[in-house]
């Protein structure tokens, strides 16, 4: 969508809450449409939105895991994956929460590989190791949960393949 689409459909969803403000997939779809935008206000309004979803529906883990991937979005890492953690704390089986905080585990490892600070560095070296197990624990679980989610299966694959791991990686396929 273009700038002004996405305007537009931010107004209409806007319209829809002057009816009823307490309807949480409006406030998703503007938390959604502000991500699109991808300027640093439309990330801090999308965080906004999303935490109004969530405050109408706090028990839909669609809502909770947009929230984190709008702080991820805005470069709050840290803040993620702690929001994370409560998701997969308050959803255990759920195999959408799995995928995503194993998905941002895996972004955590890949981020602290690739700035290069693995080489010869032993507390970061185990953070770094800590964060791969993490993310192929959580992504292996996702796919227990449900072995028809096929971002688990990619992502697992990419974990092994980033980690030096082929015979984890012939197995994740």
């Amino acid at each position: 969508l273009n700038d002004g689409h996405l305007q537009n459909s931010i107004k209409a969803f806007k319209r829809v809450l002057q009816a009823d403000d307490h309807y949480a997939p409006a406030h998703e779809q503007i938390a959604r449409l502000h991500l699109q935008e991808d300027t640093p206000d439309s990330r801090r309004l999308a965080e906004f939105a999303a935490r109004q979803a969530i405050n109408h529906d706090p028990n839909n883990p669609m809502y909770q895991l947009l929230l984190g991937d709008v702080m991820l979005f805005r470069g709050f890492r840290h803040n993620a994956g702690k929001h994370y953690d409560e998701i997969l704390a308050k959803f255990p089986n759920s195999a959408e929460v799995a995928l995503n905080a194993g998905r941002n585990a895996l972004i955590e490892f890949m981020m602290t590989k690739d700035r290069g600070v693995i080489m010869g560095r032993g507390a970061t070296q185990e953070f770094t190791e800590k964060t791969w197990d993490r993310a192929t624990l959580l992504l292996d679980k996702s796919l227990t949960l449900d072995p028809t989610v096929r971002d688990g299966y990619y992502l697992l694959g990419l974990a092994h393949l980033e980690y030096n791991e082929p015979v984890g990686l012939m197995q994740a396929m």
